[in-house]
């Protein structure tokens, strides 16, 4: 779902003053915190870097391109199809043309002629800034199709040659990060104590249990051993969090037997 009428809102960074925006912040935190590490304990994928990438269109395609750009370390690649940059063009640009390039990107970026003039000219415009602010131009794909428009046929017609060219080389047999000890909790069902291991290598390493709802009921506790202690919570599923500084790099389902 595109957020329907929330969409400007959410998808936007910053504010503008006759659209609204602003929580664009608050909707990365969500899928680089929340979203991404219960996927990635959930189903079997390969959680590094290289193998993620961000997509969307329009408002989409504005947050996308934020995304690739504040969390280098998260994203490799970014999908950014006709996108908004006018609702917030001197915020954007700004923040592109300040955030320093420290990762190997790549972007792919579209747009219809039939989107207008100052659509066109603003992805060509961010295309330059990208090209003189760390991009190479190996790092980027621009493309102005005659008959796109700012319309969900375009966008969907235009995702395989997106895909296909933003994971072009990439080996997904890799399995560097499969070998690194990940952080892990045991025994999971437990009734008892709760316990870590592999956590002694992060920085700031801290956990943190929710309920399956949301609620916090053991808040970004530090870890200072293997032994967690746990507040005497009652039988259930919980969601636990492993943070290192900021970033959660770790999630389990864990079930608090009765």
């Amino acid at each position: 779902d595109n957020g329907g009428t929330h969409r400007i809102d959410e998808y936007s960074p910053w504010n503008n003053p006759a659209y609204g925006g602003g929580e664009g912040d608050a909707y990365l935190d969500f899928v680089v915190q929340t979203l991404k590490p219960v996927i990635d304990a959930t189903f079997r994928t390969l959680p590094g870097r290289d193998f993620t990438a961000i997509m969307g269109s329009s408002m989409g395609g504005l947050i996308s391109h934020y995304a690739l750009l504040k969390y280098q370390d998260v994203f490799s690649k970014a999908g950014i199809f006709s996108p908004s940059y006018w609702i917030v063009k001197d915020e954007i640009f700004d923040f592109t043309e300040n955030t320093p390039k420290t990762n190997p990107l790549r972007a792919y970026l579209i747009i219809g002629a039939l989107e207008g003039a100052s659509a066109v000219n603003d992805v060509n415009d961010m295309t330059a800034v990208m090209l003189n602010h760390g991009f190479d131009s190996s790092e980027i794909s621009k493309t102005v199709h005659g008959d796109g428009q700012h319309s969900e046929w375009y966008w969907a017609r235009e995702f395989p040659a997106a895909y296909q060219w933003l994971f072009g080389g990439v080996d997904f047999t890799n399995v560097d990060d499969a070998a690194v000890s990940a952080p892990e909790i045991f025994p999971n069902p437990s009734a008892g104590a709760l316990r870590l291991r592999h956590w002694e290598n992060l920085p700031e390493p801290a956990v943190e249990i929710v309920t399956t709802d949301g609620r916090v009921v053991y808040g970004k506790a530090p870890v200072v051993s293997g032994d967690l202690a746990l507040p005497d919570l009652p039988a259930g599923t919980y969601i636990v969090k492993v943070w290192s500084k900021n970033r959660v790099v770790a999630v389990w389902k864990w079930v608090r037997a009765g």
